[in-house]
C-alpha cells in the first residue's frame, strides 16, 4: 500500500549558502554554517507499518562541455554534497516495526551546511542544483 503523499516543506523558500556571513551562525573550520530546517508531511491512506523514513540532502553538478560530435557533448557530473539525515525521521527495531495510524504525520528536520557550498545556478551549459529528499521504508503485511 503506497502512502497518499509525501511533502518536505522548508521553513524558508530560500537560503543563503554562498558569501553572507550572517553573526547567528556557528563559524566551522571551512566557514561558517547555514541551517536548513522544515518538515515532512507524511500523509498516509491506511495504518500502515513504516520501518525507516530517511532524509537526504543532495547536490549536483552538471556541465555539459560540446564536443565535435554535436549529438554526444561531453557530460561532467560531480557530487557536491550527499549529507544523511542523522538519525533517520523514523526508525524501527531490525526484528520489529511500528503501525502508523491513518492520517497525516508531521515530522521536523534539520540539517547543519557548510556556508562554502557552491551556489545553485542553471546555466546555458550546465546547472548546479541542491534537493531534499525522503526515502520510506515500508513492510509489508501479511495475513496470517
Amino acid at each position: 500500500m503506497k502512502p497518499t503523499a509525501i511533502r518536505i516543506h522548508l521553513d524558508t523558500p530560500n537560503i543563503h549558502i554562498y558569501g553572507e556571513q550572517r553573526p547567528d551562525s556557528a563559524p566551522t573550520s571551512s566557514g561558517r554554517q547555514v541551517l536548513l530546517a522544515g518538515t515532512v508531511e507524511l500523509q498516509l491512506r491506511t495504518a500502515m507499518r513504516i520501518r525507516s523514513l530517511g532524509l537526504s540532502f543532495f547536490g549536483e553538478q552538471i556541465i555539459r562541455v560540446p564536443s565535435r560530435n554535436a549529438l554526444a557533448p561531453h557530460t561532467n557530473n560531480k557530487c557536491l554534497a550527499d549529507i544523511a539525515h542523522d538519525p533517520p525521521l523514523l526508525q524501527s527495531s531490525a526484528d520489529n516495526t511500528e503501525m502508523y495510524a491513518a492520517g497525516t504525520h508531521w515530522l521536523p528536520f534539520q540539517f547543519i551546511l557548510s556556508e562554502d557550498l557552491v551556489t545553485s545556478a542553471v546555466l546555458s551549459f550546465g546547472h548546479v542544483r541542491y534537493a531534499v529528499r525522503a526515502q520510506l521504508v515500508v513492510s509489508a503485511l501479511r495475513r496470517t
